[in-house]
């Protein structure tokens, strides 16, 4: 019996039929599962010419999977950020794609200082952020949370992988004097950045993940207003702060952040070109 293949395309075409019939329409995730699926990374997909078309049984049962509740950590036994993959359980945010942006601004910056330069990842959740600089820059970085779980789950991440981080459970509304010792260069965030109604209306992204993970106050920039208020007092001359925020907020982020003072502000895109990333540094 010969098999039978399909260009993404008519994959794609496929899927997103199969997931209107269920009245879900989010094709990021069709895609990670589809890579998944065929036990590919994230950024192999535009590089699929075609596939076995008996695979597609595969994709619809992770799909309804999903779509029943199940994050694809729970699918499929793992996440992918940056080429690594990540353990995570139901009390640990599932690294998205769009994090990545982060990692990429951040490695931006010029080679020399960043070889040199104390990093500490704030709201670290699996450590994605944390030990992919680690990995990157051969560094050692400083991570925080407020979640043991989170800790003890970008632990064993760090272990797995060779990484080079210290964790810390710590929580951003106490006095951060509490835990900083030091001042760092650059400090790094993917905080908690929706209000209620965001979360509501986002239901499927949400679920299987931890609330706090998301809950960022009655307008959503609690956390990040607070990052931005402190990080003033624990970043060296110069030093840089980024945050991914939600594109709504990018306008009213950059003016808190001018004014506590940042300089050479700069709002940066993820891979779907959506305003993801803002940076400053410190005078």
């Amino acid at each position: 019996m010969r098999v039978k293949y399909l260009s993404l395309k008519q994959t794609m075409q496929i899927l997103n039929d199969f997931t209107k019939h269920h009245n879900f329409n989010n094709e990021e995730v069709i895609k990670w599962i589809v890579v998944k699926t065929l036990r590919l990374k994230r950024d192999q997909f535009d590089y699929i010419k075609q596939l076995e078309e008996y695979k597609i049984d595969a994709m619809k049962k992770a799909i309804l999977r999903y779509i029943g509740g199940e994050s694809l950590s729970q699918i499929f036994g793992y996440i992918e950020f940056y080429g690594n993959y990540f353990d995570v359980t139901e009390n640990v945010f599932d690294p998205r794609l769009s994090t990545e942006a982060l990692v990429d601004e951040i490695l931006h910056l010029d080679k020399k200082y960043l070889k040199k330069a104390n990093i500490v990842d704030l709201c670290t959740g699996s450590g994605c952020i944390a030990i992919t600089l680690s990995m990157i820059l051969n560094n050692v970085v400083d991570a925080i949370d407020i979640s043991p779980f989170a800790v003890e789950i970008a632990n064993k991440n760090a272990e797995k992988l060779g990484a080079m981080v210290n964790f810390y459970q710590f929580d951003l509304n106490s006095d951060w004097q509490k835990i900083f010792n030091k001042k760092y260069d650059i400090i790094v965030s993917n905080p908690p950045f929706w209000n209620a109604s965001k979360i509501l209306d986002n239901s499927e992204v949400v679920r299987n993940n931890p609330i706090i993970a998301f809950d960022g106050g009655d307008d959503g920039l609690k956390y990040i207003k607070l990052i931005i208020k402190n990080s003033v007092n624990f970043l060296n001359k110069n030093g840089y702060l980024f945050l991914e925020i939600d594109p709504e907020q990018a306008k009213k982020v950059k003016e808190y952040m001018t004014a506590f003072g940042y300089k050479n502000i700069k709002i940066a895109k993820d891979h779907r070109s959506i305003d993801r990333v803002i940076c400053g540094q410190i005078n």
